[in-house]
């Protein structure tokens, strides 16, 4: 039997070729289904193919949160953070000077807020929680800002909500004591630590203290126990000017509470001034005044510093002498003219307060 080497030839020929073929598509096909991503901090990622399209532009990758981060913001992070936040060197070994930016790192930050324009990631880069580096926001659509946007909504599959948590600091009054409330009308069962700053905000501000929101009072008509009520130390009952802060801590991010920074002026009760009013101006008062007046200290005091002496308040023009004569800054005293005259009792005995007090 003759072997037509000819035929043999183009038969191995042919089967070598399909060999090859099929061999390379699958490789083909291993390279465009998965696509590993090596984060900073040598952990790797891989990403799934959904699919190639017919436009030629390569195939169309599911970008979850992870390889956004990893194809996009940490790109753009690197770009201009690598002085900070460099990667470490090798022969010697040189740490970075801040922190290294990893994928779990950041995540963490990410999630920690309510929004994607307010959470403590974004307020870091933004410089709002205070950064090194400044605000790295410059408004451009694909700056790093706008990146770590759309990376919150990859992660959290939300669109952006702005925060529904905010609170007001209602009054200070001249004791020294800041009434407020803070809360979330979307979480009503939440409560938050409210801390105080003077001079500054809570970055260059001096920290004064802290108090709980919960206490029963106004809540800004949310339901349950949201109002605070906070004594401002007594080194600051000077009778000097000061700027008062106020946040809301959620989580890592400071909300500042509506009317703050306020200013105030403070004096402490001195102790001749008070020993007088006890002893001498109180009696008074009882006998006189208790129809309508629940007779104390701190009530009339406020009175006695109106106008405060820093404005040019004095033993002859503050309200708790002009009062009881019949009015006080276009406001009627409703028990009328009780002095007479103003160095009259008990408006003599008033003016004494004021000078124990101030003098």
């Amino acid at each position: 039997m003759k072997v037509n080497k000819a035929k043999i030839g183009l038969v191995l020929s042919i089967g070598i070729i399909l060999t090859l073929f099929t061999h390379c598509d699958a490789l083909l096909e291993k390279t465009v289904s998965e696509i590993e991503l090596v984060n900073v901090d040598g952990s790797v990622t891989s990403a799934k193919n959904t699919g190639g399209n017919s436009s030629g532009s390569g195939p169309s990758i599911d970008v979850t949160g992870e390889t956004y981060f990893q194809s996009t913001v940490l790109p753009k992070i690197q770009n201009k953070c690598v002085a900070c936040h460099a990667p470490l060197f090798e022969n010697p070994v040189i740490a970075a000077p801040l922190s290294i930016i990893s994928y779990t790192s950041a995540k963490t930050l990410l999630l920690d807020g309510v929004a994607q324009d307010d959470n403590a990631f974004y307020n870091k880069v933004s410089n709002r929680s205070g950064h090194t580096g400044g605000n790295l926001c410059d408004g451009s659509s694909d700056g790093v800002c706008e990146a770590v946007k759309t990376w919150w909504i990859k992660e959290t599959g939300l669109q952006n909500s702005a925060s529904t948590i905010s609170g007001e600091v209602m009054a200070i009054a001249d004791s020294g004591r800041i009434t407020g409330w803070a809360a979330d009308p979307n979480r009503s069962q939440d409560q938050f630590d409210i801390e105080f700053y003077i001079n500054g905000d809570n970055n260059s501000g001096i920290f004064i203290g802290s108090i709980f929101a919960n206490q029963i009072g106004y809540n800004g008509g949310v339901s349950g126990n949201h109002a605070f009520s906070y004594t401002i130390p007594e080194q600051y009952k000077n009778g000097m000017s000061y700027t008062l802060y106020a946040y809301l801590i959620n989580g890592n991010n400071y909300v500042q509470l509506s009317g703050t920074p306020r200013t105030f002026t403070l004096y402490t009760p001195s102790s001749a001034g008070m020993a007088y009013f006890q002893n001498t101006v109180q009696p008074i008062l009882n006998n006189r005044c208790v129809q309508c007046h629940v007779i104390s200290h701190d009530q009339f005091f406020s009175s006695l510093v109106n106008p405060k002496p820093s404005a040019g308040g004095s033993a002859t023009n503050n309200e708790m002498v002009r009062m009881p004569l019949g009015a006080f800054n276009g406001k009627s005293h409703p028990g009328g003219n009780i002095c007479g005259n103003i160095n009259s009792s008990p408006c003599r005995e008033i003016q004494e307060w004021w000078r124990r007090q101030f003098q």
